[in-house]
């Protein structure tokens, strides 16, 4: 228990905090925060009117990160830097919620044989894709085929379990195995299941997300711009079937250096930083 001098002492010092507390927000406030040319949007709405602040998310959201693509084809590369953008302009037939639990994506419902070897699966009607075409079971066919079929495909070496696929009509299709796997669900809500439009697959491989012909998506975003060892940006796909992105725009810079990511972090030329080093946290 503190006497009577320490407990005075104790309150005068907490009395001092708080009001270098207030002084620094009260300058931070002031000063307009560290926004850049490029990325200068207001935290707070106008209160001339004397309504509260409320939260502006930036139109635009600047991310800096660690590996530079070599590849963005969905048969061909199957590694963490690439898969965080595939997610974000592709969708697949199940997906993995936050707390673990897979639930329907692409997928409107779906059944499985008692002796778990057949699996039938209906589509969610109206889909589309980021071009304005129709996404139907002709689609998710010649995706997992083209992977199944290509003996260089990560994505197809995941997908050994599948004997035999046969469209029904646009939204149904029925997926057959030689043997029970009960992780399918799991990897089809993966990478491995990302779903891509048929047209992609009449162009070379070495043309995917290269060739802006193959500029077809069904995730949130769409990719509408890479140069490779400069930017990626991706725009709102205004077609997408679940809840509209968040922002119009995400501009990626890939910055190898881990010190000049956290570097530009710091100084506003980035919002968020990915792959931080432990010493950068703070």
């Amino acid at each position: 228990i503190l006497g009577g001098k320490k407990v005075k002492r104790f309150l005068a010092l907490v009395l001092v905090l708080c009001m270098v507390l207030a002084l620094a927000a009260c300058n931070k406030n002031d000063s307009g925060g560290n926004s850049t040319e490029g990325n200068s949007n207001s935290n707070s709405e106008d209160n001339s009117s004397g309504e509260s602040t409320a939260a502006k998310i930036a139109d635009t959201i600047y991310i800096g990160y660690a590996t530079e693509h070599t590849s963005l084809n969905p048969a061909k590369t199957n590694n963490g830097d690439t898969n965080q953008l595939y997610y974000q302009i592709y969708s697949t037939l199940w997906t993995v919620t936050e707390d673990g639990t897979i639930v329907n994506d692409l997928l409107d419902d779906w059944s499985v044989t008692d002796d778990a070897l057949e699996y039938t699966l209906h589509l969610k009607k109206d889909l589309k894709f980021s071009d304005g075409s129709d996404l139907t079971m002709q689609d998710v066919y010649a995706t997992l085929n083209a992977y199944i079929t290509d003996p260089s495909s990560p994505a197809g070496a995941e997908l050994w379990f599948i004997s035999d696929m046969e469209v029904i009509d646009d939204l149904t299709l029925k997926i057959y195995m030689d043997e029970p796997y009960p992780p399918m669900r799991n990897i089809l809500a993966c990478n491995v299941g990302i779903i891509q439009s048929e047209k992609v697959f009449e162009y070379p491989e070495e043309e995917v997300n290269i060739n802006p012909e193959t500029y077809i998506y069904n995730g949130p975003y769409k990719l509408v711009e890479w140069t490779p060892n400069q930017q990626i940006v991706l725009e709102r796909n205004e077609y997408y079937h679940g809840d509209p992105a968040v922002t119009d725009r995400i501009v990626l810079y890939p910055i190898q250096e881990d010190s000049s990511r956290g570097a530009a972090l710091e100084t506003g030329d980035i919002d968020i930083a990915l792959s931080i080093q432990a010493e950068q946290v703070q």
